[in-house]
């Protein structure tokens, strides 16, 4: 799916990496999102989607990892939502990216939380660079 918006945090140690994890899934939490389609991709990836309860993605990580023999840093891993439509990547190169084409409750509260943390990297919308002011954010 193309996404009007696409914001990625910096590049981050292994230790913030994996505690943004568990932040997302707080926010969504927070927001009654039960379940995700999640994929993995990189070198864990067989790139299909399967539905997974939120409270089950940290534990269906390690078995991956367990499984894979290869761990969580340096893979892709992502997390799709489709009311409202989003899409989180913990990307392979240990950054954040998070797609949506209008903002909501979910967006704001993750990249609020990434802008007080000083993880904002980038903004595109429809593939430019803006300061993330100009974007709508939910009301």
């Amino acid at each position: 799916m193309a996404y009007k918006y696409v914001v990625h945090t910096e590049i981050m140690d292994a230790k913030n990496f994996l505690n943004e994890v568990e932040v997302v899934i707080t926010v969504l939490k927070k927001n009654a999102i039960e379940q995700v389609d999640m994929l993995y991709g990189w070198s864990w990836g067989d790139w299909k989607p399967f539905k997974i309860g939120v409270s089950d993605i940290v534990s269906h990580i390690k078995k991956q990892e367990y499984t894979t023999q290869k761990g969580f840093v340096g893979n892709d891993v992502y997390l799709v939502l489709t009311n409202p439509e989003i899409e989180v990547l913990f990307c392979h190169e240990e950054d954040i990216h998070i797609s949506f084409s209008e903002a909501n409750k979910i967006t704001d509260d993750i990249i609020d939380g990434w802008k007080g943390k000083r993880l904002m990297h980038s903004v595109k919308e429809n593939d430019e660079d803006i300061p993330w002011e100009n974007h709508n954010k939910s009301d």
